[in-house]
Parts: C-alpha cells; sequence; structure tokens
C-alpha cells in the first residue's frame, strides 16, 4: 500500500512541481469561497469540510515541494500559538493596544 508521503511524491513528479503550486493556490482560494460563504450565511458544511481536506493535502506537498522540516514548521507554529495565546490575554485583561 502506498503511504501520503509516496502518493504526494508520485503527484508531484506526475503533474509537475509548477503544477502542484498552482494547485495548492487553487485549493486555498476555494477554501476562502467557502469560508467567505459561511461569513456571508451560505456556507455548507460538506463544502467546507473537503475544501479544508484538500488545503491540507496540498499543504503536505508543498512541506515537500520547499523542503521544509516539520520540526520547523512546529517550532513556528507553537510560537505563534503562544502568541495568539498573550493576544487573546490582553484582550480580555484591556491590555491590547487598537490599532
Amino acid at each position: 500500500m502506498m503511504t501520503n508521503k509516496t502518493l504526494f511524491i508520485d503527484a508531484i513528479k506526475t503533474f509537475g512541481r509548477t503544477h502542484q503550486l498552482y494547485k495548492v493556490a487553487e485549493e486555498l482560494n476555494e477554501l476562502g469561497t467557502e469560508v467567505y460563504k459561511e461569513i456571508n450565511g451560505r456556507g455548507e458544511k460538506k463544502k467546507i469540510i473537503d475544501e479544508i481536506a484538500d488545503v491540507y493535502i496540498v499543504l503536505a506537498e508543498l512541506e515537500l515541494m520547499c523542503e521544509l522540516e516539520n520540526s520547523d514548521i512546529g517550532c513556528t507554529i507553537d510560537y505563534k500559538l503562544n502568541r495568539l495565546r498573550l493576544k487573546i490575554e490582553g484582550e480580555k485583561n484591556g491590555t491590547n493596544k487598537k490599532d
């Protein structure tokens, strides 16, 4: 059975790096469209789920194409989550600066 990573590598080799990079942009845009529909009260759960799944897939391919390390991404996610945590705490405490 083919692993997900093997499948992603095969997709990149078969369709080409440039095509798959366009696919990343396309899938992100499609998710954005569904998010805007949700904001406007016209969102459909199934479509949002489908687009999130597509984005997960193309992001995994993007990691491979850009030769990114999970540890680097994980550290950056941790940093950004901590920054969000601090922002939420500041908002709750009234200490955030308003732009």
